[in-house]
């Protein structure tokens, strides 16, 4: 990893040896009706930077010694209108940032993010939407389009399952108790580094990650409603920069406080899914 010159460190390398990290996540059926489906989910996310020589450089310090955290709740309101047309809402708050647990960041420094969408469900086997999307997934606030596509060829066999340009797979299905994804993610967020608040004249600092993962993905039942999901893929770097506050950048501008470079690196992620029939 390349960390630009902050306050009176100078640009350096530093040998990223690992980042280790834990989700949690749960979603809870609030209403489920055949005229609306509401579910709110919490979610719980953090990783860790290893490296050599970090408290040479007040970022990388920051990385390897508190993480970087998300906390977070989302709504999810599914709405047909008819038996073709329906709406999809979704919504969600999160607190980025290295802040410590149990102690969290001001509420002020919340980000929200919001998705809305108007489609058709065709058939069984089809069903897709266009909408306007308020993400932080490309690492600052912005605005996209957003097109969902969800089919399953007449072979049941595969699938396509894609909110682009959020994420795309191709679905394999072996049998009702194993299944398999092949695709990219784009995954981002606006994390606040409050431990260099005013360093190098930046009074808010918030690290801009974004990155492509490509990867493949095997999920199992193995009793019921408990599965397991292990995912192998590429960590494509897109942004790892940092800005002196939270605010829409727009494509095209890419004048940071401070420009960092992270290399790409291989992962790989296991997990147990509860998933309710």
């Amino acid at each position: 990893m390349t960390v630009a010159p902050l306050g009176d460190s100078p640009e350096q390398d530093f040998e990223v040896q690992s980042v280790q990290g834990f989700r949690f996540g749960a979603n809870f059926p609030v209403i489920s009706q055949t005229n609306i489906l509401v579910n709110l989910g919490v979610n719980y996310w953090e990783s860790h930077y290893q490296m050599d020589n970090a408290n040479q450089h007040p970022l990388a310090a920051a990385l390897e010694n508190q993480a970087l955290r998300t906390t977070g709740v989302t709504a999810t309101i599914f709405k047909p209108l008819n038996e073709i047309k329906y709406i999809l809402f979704q919504g969600s708050a999160n607190l980025s940032g290295d802040y410590f647990l149990p102690d969290f960041q001001p509420l002020n420094l919340t980000r929200y993010s919001a998705t809305f969408i108007y489609g058709w469900k065709k058939h069984d086997r089809l069903m897709y939407g266009f909408g306007l999307s308020r993400t932080y997934r490309i690492g600052e606030a912005n605005y996209i389009p957003v097109l969902l596509y969800n089919y399953t060829f007449p072979s049941r066999e595969w699938g396509i399952e894609a909110a682009f340009p959020a994420r795309a797979n191709l679905r394999r299905n072996f049998n009702s108790r194993s299944l398999a994804f092949f695709g990219y993610e784009l995954e981002g967020q606006s994390y606040h580094i409050g431990s260099i608040e005013g360093i190098g004249g930046i009074a808010d600092p918030e690290l801009r990650r974004t990155e492509l993962r490509i990867r493949a993905t095997f999920e199992r039942s193995l009793k019921d409603f408990i599965w397991l999901s292990a995912q192998v893929g590429l960590r494509y770097n897109w942004n790892f920069n940092l800005d002196d506050g939270d605010f829409f950048r727009g494509f095209g501008d890419d004048q940071y406080a401070l420009e960092n470079s992270l290399e790409n690196a291989l992962y790989f992620n296991v997990s147990i899914n509860l998933v309710s029939p």
